[in-house]
Formats: structure tokens, sequence, C-alpha cells
């Protein structure tokens, strides 16, 4: 029981972290339109925040692995 709430952590780890990415590559994705001088700048900021995103779609998927090898809770 403790292995699959362990892995269940794991995935809101990976689900936080894509969130957290998409979040701001948005922000920065509209910044860059709102200050047409620097896009440039923010677009490139908004590039680096998207590395996040494989980060927790990696960690999400080790979770999901993790969960996938537990057994199934018994039934009494």
């Amino acid at each position: 029981m403790a292995q699959l709430e362990g892995a269940r952590r794991i995935q809101l780890v990976g689900k936080w972290i894509i969130l957290i990415g998409c979040t701001l590559a948005t922000l920065f994705w509209i910044l860059a339109f709102e200050n047409t001088t620097a896009s440039a700048v923010f677009t490139s900021f908004a590039a680096i925040f998207v590395r996040p995103l494989f980060l927790g779609a990696i960690v999400w998927a080790i979770g999901w692995i993790i969960e996938g090898f537990q057994s199934p809770p018994s039934r009494n």
C-alpha cells in the first residue's frame, strides 16, 4: 500500500511540474505580445520554461509505470 501511495505522489509531482511549466511558458508568451521590442527575449524565456514540461512528463511516466507494477489491493 505504501508503494502505491508513493507512485501516486510521484505522479502528482509530475503533474505539478507540468502545470507550473505550462503556466510560466504561457505567461512569458503573452508578455512577448505585449512588448514587441523585447519579443525575442521573452520568446527565448518561454522556450526555457517549456523544458520543465518534458521533466514533468518523465516524472509522471515513472510514477505511472511504478503504479502499474504494484499489485492491486486485496478486497476482504
